[in-house]
């Protein structure tokens, strides 16, 4: 494509809507980032490593049961309300009320299986049954945060971004506040802290409220048909979020187990302060993926995913930057205790940054069914990522995480490649 083509496209795409939009995604976005930053610097800064290899895999735990629990039910809603919100309130609010009767359903399940098996789930993440009643806690928690979400995803069809941005930051404002009062008052007990993350979905649910119409909540009953139109799509998703899910989580909950309490303490210092990359990527996926759901033709979604991709390189060049002052970043926020967290923090920008290119280059896999070969992806993924970690941590430690997480990456590409061309030439077929 010509440079002027190009320049014409970005153009375009700063002046439109949806760069609007992304803007107020993105700070509301960034403001959440760096209240965790903060709030994790508070924590790393005030307690041992004992507290913190205890709070941080149980903070993975609830935001797994979070990301499975409503089988991709949750993706499959935005990409069928997103059109139905152009096709009139009736339509929207059917499809909701049905979404949010399965999404409640089916989160309630995981939470109780995940209550019955707390002892099995404690000795798995820390060798002992002392943590089951936090395990417990934590599930209930997951079932709260996992409902406050899905009210997201309702916004989020209805393009509602400057709501989903006040839902996110006034929360964690609370949140960072209660953490600090914690460390001030020297506390070490780990109740407190998960009273603090409670606190967020629970402000997050009042301040979606009053942008919710009580109508898509009203009793209706529903055909099989319209359960079977959200998970026909949705069991693709499912074994997509799953994988994910466990590929997100499944490094710190094996690291926890085969590593001692010092080196899982250095792994979080360098990747919870490196999660504050991927917020550009979170807020152009939060934006893109409604809009490209509710595009009619196959052309319009080609145009719109080569704008999004003409991003791609500056996400990349932006995210592998930071790399270049963890050896200053990290001692000042952490501590010198943590100056050995630098390297992790470096691995995770490379990380994120081909995470930039991978997810943005996906978004069309919505809206032209192929999602299946998503799932595809991301349970080979998962498959190499739990094999790379058997190998590589008893070696490298929490270097050895990041090697994994950063080589399941590159083997995305191939396939991202692959089904593009084979979307060119489908489409390219159709209009000749």
């Amino acid at each position: 494509m010509p440079l002027a083509d190009q320049l014409y496209y970005i153009r375009d795409l700063l002046r439109s809507k949806t760069a609007r939009a992304f803007s107020i995604v993105v700070v509301a976005n960034f403001a959440v980032t760096l209240l965790g930053f903060v709030s994790s610097i508070l924590i790393f800064r005030s307690q041992g490593p004992e507290l913190i290899a205890t709070i941080f895999p149980l903070v993975s735990l609830y935001l797994f049961l979070d990301q499975i629990s409503d089988l991709g039910l949750s993706v499959a809603y935005i990409r069928f309300a997103s059109a139905d919100f152009e096709k009139g309130e009736e339509t929207f609010h059917c499809t909701t009320n049905a979404s949010f009767q399965a999404h409640t359903l089916l989160v309630t399940v995981f939470v109780l299986a995940a209550i019955v098996g707390a002892k099995r789930i404690s000795i798995l993440l820390f060798q002992s049954e002392e943590n089951a009643t936090w395990v417990v806690c934590t599930a209930l928690l997951a079932w709260l945060y996992s409902l406050t979400n899905f009210l997201q995803c309702i916004l989020q069809a209805q393009k509602n971004f400057t709501r989903i941005a006040w839902a996110r930051v006034i929360p964690n404002v609370v949140k960072a506040a209660l953490l600090l009062l914690l460390v001030l008052r020297k506390n070490t007990d780990l109740g407190p802290f998960l009273v603090a993350f409670l606190v967020s979905p629970l402000l997050s649910g009042l301040v979606m409220l009053p942008a919710l119409d009580w109508r898509s909540f009203l009793p209706r009953k529903h055909s099989m048909a319209e359960f079977g139109r959200l998970f026909d799509f949705s069991k693709w998703v499912f074994f997509s979020t799953v994988a994910v899910a466990c590929i997100a989580h499944l490094d710190i909950f094996m690291l926890r187990s085969m590593a001692p309490e010092e080196e899982v303490a250095r792994f979080l210092g360098g990747q919870r302060l490196a999660s504050v990359l991927p917020l550009l990527i979170g807020s152009m996926v939060t934006i893109l993926l409604p809009k490209v759901s509710s595009m009619r033709s196959r052309e319009e979604v080609r145009f719109f995913t080569r704008k999004a991709l003409m991003v791609s390189p500056l996400l990349f060049l932006l995210i592998l930057s930071f790399s270049f002052a963890a050896p200053w970043v990290i001692p000042l926020a952490l501590g010198a205790k943590y100056q050995t967290s630098v390297g992790i923090f470096q691995a995770y920008c490379w990380v994120y940054a081909i995470d930039a290119v991978v997810t943005l280059s996906s978004l069309f896999v919505y809206n032209l069914s192929l999602v299946h070969w998503f799932a595809v992806l991301n349970v080979m993924q998962l498959t190499l990522n739990y094999a790379l970690n058997l190998k590589l941590i008893p070696a490298y430690g929490g270097m050895g995480v990041c090697l994994s997480a950063g080589l399941i990456r590159v083997a995305a590409i191939p396939l991202m490649l692959y089904l593009g061309s084979r979307e060119r030439m489908l489409s390219e077929a159709q209009s000749s």
